[in-house]
């Protein structure tokens, strides 16, 4: 018994010798566990709830379904940002109903073809988006651009009469107003960089506000392309959790075009590409 165990011994020594490798006993790692165990311990982590901004956390981010996304691809998403990003860049400046604008009051001005004003470092991409949509046979307008804070007061107490002269309840003017225009101080219509943009034959018909406007070809066009020139659908359909505004197939806010075809291609809000850029920054 005692010959055939020296036997099998010297044989497994020589199997491992003629494959190149060092026989390995109890207590010891291969070369190929000690690589997986230094690749565990080098992957990046993070506590998605501990990045925040106003009431959401880096757990939030969500496909375009709106359904949440794992730990890891949101840390592939984390990679693959554009270098730019940066919450330093007013382009990315973040306003909505639970985080107000720092400043109403805008520096270089400009004025749309019907007289709005808007954020005048951005008129080149503007008039850009506008001609790209002619070229394709498109007429748009803004019919809103900047409102300072005084301007969206006037704009809510304006909805609010509009409901309830349809035949509302206060409360339920109030209500139905909020889930589209946000308070005063806290609308990113202050920014200067967010539009209102409808085909001129719909604002001729006397149309107004409504979310049947996403059928219309020009609407259709300009979720397809506004991201080639900047520009993001700013309130989407399924991330209402997210902006805390109903979705708004005409709103479009200039964020830079990086950062635009990033948001468009993944179909991230501002929201979520801000707490990106922090998970970023925290690795």
């Amino acid at each position: 018994m005692k010959k055939v165990f020296i036997l099998s011994l010297l044989a497994s020594f020589t199997l491992a010798a003629c494959q190149g490798q060092e026989p390995t006993t109890a207590g010891q790692t291969s070369q190929s566990d000690q690589l997986a165990a230094s690749q565990a311990t080098s992957s990046p982590k993070i506590d998605l709830t501990s990045i925040s901004e106003g009431s959401l956390t880096l757990a939030d981010v969500s496909d375009k379904n709106g359904q949440p996304l794992t730990e890891k691809e949101i840390l592939a998403l984390i990679a693959a940002l554009p270098a730019s990003a940066s919450l330093d860049d007013p382009d990315l400046e973040l306003v909505n109903p639970e985080i107000p604008i720092a400043d109403d009051q805008l520096g270089q001005l400009a004025y749309t073809e019907m007289g709005h004003l808007y954020d005048g470092r951005i008129t080149g991409p503007y008039q850009e988006l506008l001609a790209g949509a002619w070229a394709d046979g498109h007429d748009l307008v803004a019919i809103s651009a900047y409102r300072s804070n005084a301007q969206q007061a006037a704009n809510i107490d304006s909805r609010v009469n509009s409901y309830l002269a349809s035949g509302y309840s206060y409360d339920e003017a109030v209500a139905a107003t909020a889930a589209y225009v946000a308070p005063a101080g806290y609308s990113e219509h202050a920014t200067g960089l967010a539009f209102d943009l409808f085909d001129r034959a719909w604002v001729a018909a006397g149309n107004d506000l409504l979310v049947s406007y996403e059928q219309e070809p020009s609407a259709q066009w300009l979720a397809a392309n506004a991201q080639d020139y900047g520009f993001i659908l700013r309130f989407l359909p399924n991330k209402e959790g997210l902006t805390h505004i109903n979705y708004e197939p005409w709103h479009f806010r200039y964020v830079g075009l990086d950062h635009a075809q990033f948001m468009a291609q993944h179909g991230l809000t501002l929201e979520e590409y801000r707490l990106l850029i922090q998970g970023r920054d925290a690795l």
